[in-house]
């Protein structure tokens, strides 16, 4: 039940500083600090609170600089019943604050209880109508905000103190989260964010959001099982829009926002340098950088894994590694492809094995490949055979259907360095036949008895039924669902144990990543048309054999696409309802 949260209201904690010499060196790889159960119990408190970090930021081309950075919205963690670890090793911190948060790790069979404690400062409660990125400032007052959780991908459920995304969480008031995780749960990586509607995308995109881990973050496939904890990392993708002190468009309850109208500090630093601004639907193609201290004066954009920008793995020659990435953004598409050190396409050593927490049948070729928001992505990747030698992953930012064909991957994530030591590779191909020693069996639901069919239609102010392709640029924001928008959304009420089959139409100007709580669907057939010449081809072609393996995150892409799904609604044991949302 809700309760008054026991806190001081008049001070917010200083930010985790326990990574900080990992971080002297902005390009070293390093994962979030882990909480795992013991036990069989993980049981943590996350204060929500606004607070300044030491974020890594391009000051450049090539260099970036940790710059105190003001703005986000993040946990601070107290860890009441588990372990902490960090790089894989027991560490005896028992309470921190970073960005991103922490990651939680539990087992299939454990609870995880999380009191969550409202200590936001009032906000804005919508985008505001005028565009942060033009530099001109926001008139919308500032309004109190509420929180609650998510537990995005878990097979928990919806009702009570468990994965409820109904309730809410008033500004200094508390509420104790209890998810008992079933035996029916895949291994797999997952996440955890607010998901208080009008205020999901500015929290989730300014820090309230962490990665969770059940069992093996790769779903703990056969083929990969030789492959070394060591050599198998969990990624977050983020995407961090900036601007310096010194830009006008900075709102004052972002620079002000104690009780007493003063700022907040970072353990004795001066006041931040740069503010992290209201997120951004589009981007801010071309970095502003100053000239001062090597921190922008007007607008960055800038993307980050685990809080770093293009951090360095080295391993040995042709070693194969997992990497599970977690697009953790409020609404940024990765687009991603494999290059080396020459700036030529890498084929061959880059394969997806599993999405969402299920193992694919067969692996499929990274390059290309789209990381919606809100899905999980995990890959077998091989390193360079020839010491010294690099392959970076590189993205495109997707903003709508009219973007290039061909785009320019010019955002580095993350680079892999081979050094003079022999490596450990698996053979992974497109032929490979993937399984899961821990995962149920994968149930076909297209054999099953379809019960009711359904449409549902993605569409926004700003998009026209009746184009012919994507339609580009637009600045609305009255997004709709077969045209209602929250809180006037039209609501299905499905029965227990049928199968529904949806079909998702998208008008709007942006892919849209369409996801159900507490079930995973199927996908059964997706119609994609040749788009027209200069637009981003989402799938390779039409899908007419359903999908044997399942996802909770289906990446719509944008006007006259079409993607038929079919979704089984039979819940976990003990669970008491089910919603769709």
């Amino acid at each position: 039940m809700l309760k008054r949260s026991n806190k001081q209201k008049s001070s917010f904690f200083k930010p985790f500083l326990l990574q900080l010499e990992d971080r002297i060196t902005p390009t070293a790889f390093s994962e979030p600090i882990v909480l795992a159960s013991t036990n069989g119990v993980l049981d943590i408190t996350l204060l929500g609170h606004q607070s300044n970090q030491l974020l890594e930021t391009s000051t450049g081309p090539s260099t970036t600089a940790l710059t105190n950075t003001g703005g986000f919205y993040t946990y601070q963690w107290t860890l009441n019943a588990g372990q902490a670890k960090q790089n894989g090793v027991n560490v005896a911190a028992t309470t921190g604050d970073s960005y991103p948060g922490p990651t939680l790790f539990a087992n299939r069979g454990d609870t995880i209880r999380i009191t969550l404690q409202n200590d936001l400062p009032d906000s804005i409660p919508l985008a505001p109508n005028v565009n942060t990125a033009f530099k001109l400032a926001s008139t919308m007052a500032p309004g109190p905000q509420p929180i609650n959780n998510h537990m995005h991908g878990l097979h928990v459920s919806p009702g009570g103190a468990s994965d409820n995304v109904l309730l809410e969480i008033p500004q200094s008031m508390a509420f104790v989260y209890e998810y008992v995780i079933p035996q029916s749960q895949p291994d797999g990586l997952f996440w955890i964010h607010n998901h208080r509607h009008e205020f999901t995308s500015d929290q989730t995109y300014r820090g309230l959001a962490s990665m969770l881990i059940i069992g093996n973050a790769a779903s703990n496939i056969n083929q990969i099982s030789a492959i070394p904890a060591a050599n198998q990392r969990v990624m977050a993708l983020q995407t961090q829009t900036l601007a310096h002190t010194t830009n006008p468009s900075i709102p004052t309850y972002l620079t002000t926002p104690m009780a007493n109208g003063s700022a907040i500090t970072v353990a004795g630093l001066p006041n931040p340098t740069q503010y992290l601004q209201y997120f951004q639907g589009g981007s801010v193609q071309t970095p502003e950088l100053g000239t001062t201290g090597g921190v922008p004066t007007a607008f960055l954009k800038q993307y980050s894994v685990n809080g770093l920008v293009n951090p360095t793995i080295t391993v040995g020659q042709n070693q194969t590694e997992v990497w599970s990435f977690a697009n953790i953004s409020a609404v940024t598409n990765f687009q991603i492809q494999l290059y080396d050190q020459s700036s030529a396409l890498v084929s061959g050593k880059l394969f997806q094995i599993a999405q969402d927490g299920n193992a694919l049948v067969n692996p499929v070729a990274g390059n290309g490949l789209i990381i919606a928001p809100g899905s999980r992505y995990s890959f077998a990747i091989t390193a360079p055979s020839i010491s010294g030698n690099t392959y970076t992953i590189k993205a495109n930012d997707i903003q709508s259907g009219t973007s290039n064909a061909n785009p320019p991957y010019n955002i580095s994530l993350v680079t892999l360095i081979a050094n003079s030591s022999p490596g450990s590779p698996t053979n992974i191909t497109t032929s490979t036949i993937l399984t899961s020693s821990s995962n149920l069996p994968f149930e076909d639901l297209s054999t099953q008895t379809v019960t009711t069919t359904r449409t549902v239609t993605f569409s926004s102010e700003v998009a026209n039924p009746n184009a012919g392709g994507s339609i580009a640029g637009g600045t609305g924001n009255a997004f709709e669902i077969t045209g209602e928008s929250f809180p006037n959304n039209l609501i299905f009420q499905p029965r227990l144990n049928t199968v529904e089959e949806w079909t998702l139409y998208n008008y709007s100007n942006q892919p849209h990543p369409f996801h159900i709580h507490v079930n995973d669907f199927q996908v059964m057939s997706i119609f994609a048309p040749t788009e027209p010449s200069g637009a981003v081809q989402f799938y390779p072609g039409n899908v007419t054999t359903p999908y044997q393996y399942g996802l909770d995150v289906i990446n719509v892409p944008p006007a006259l696409f079409a993607n038929k799904v079919i979704t089984g609604l039979t819940v976990t044991s003990g669970a008491s309802g089910h919603r769709i949302y």
